[in-house]
């Protein structure tokens, strides 16, 4: 028999993937979570900031990082320089770390826009091949007409259901994109 609950859970897995994809795209200001998932390269293995250090927002375009283990400032500090995805100046008093994140221009916003775009497009088609697999599963197993058409018809309802939310992500990010 098909199994619709599997075929959810795999569906709420792309969609999980998406939005972490989603969290990883700089907005306008930074937010918690471009800070939290900058990965730095700590005690050998590369690392989350937020499991190295607290941070609070100095202003709206300026970060305050606090390392938890001051011995590892070094190894932070160049990690955070030479990592150019951030789109941040580095500075270390000696005792606190600052990100100043710069403005991105109309261009840097269009083009995260658009990698956005096709990076949700992915998302959907990969939504539509698991759809066509548990369709083409639902044709070969069941043999009833009037019972393929329930299954096929809920089968789509999930998928409109789950691609909606992919849009709702999509466009909430680029709301905040073009900020």
């Amino acid at each position: 028999m098909v199994d619709l609950d599997k075929f959810e859970q795999i569906l709420q897995s792309h969609v999980d993937s998406f939005k972490v994809y989603a969290s990883t795209i700089r907005t306008g200001s930074p937010s918690f979570d471009d800070i939290a998932n900058i990965q730095v390269t700590a005690y050998g293995t590369k690392m989350r900031l937020k499991d190295l250090a607290t941070f609070n927002f100095e202003n709206p375009q300026t970060v305050v990082v606090h390392l938890f283990d001051d011995s590892i400032r070094n190894v932070v500090l160049n990690s955070l320089i030479n990592d150019s995805q951030i789109g941040a100046n580095v500075s270390d008093d000696g005792r606190l770390i600052r990100l100043k994140f710069f403005n991105l221009s109309v261009e840097d916003k269009q083009k995260k826009v658009k990698n956005l775009l096709d990076t949700l497009e992915k998302y959907k088609a990969r939504i539509r091949r698991e759809r066509h697999d548990i369709n083409s599963k639902i044709k070969e197993t069941i043999v009833r007409e009037d019972e393929k058409v329930v299954y096929l018809d809920k089968v789509q309802s999930i998928v409109d259901r789950y691609i909606s939310i992919l849009d709702d992500i999509s466009n909430n990010k680029r709301e905040k994109i073009m900020m």
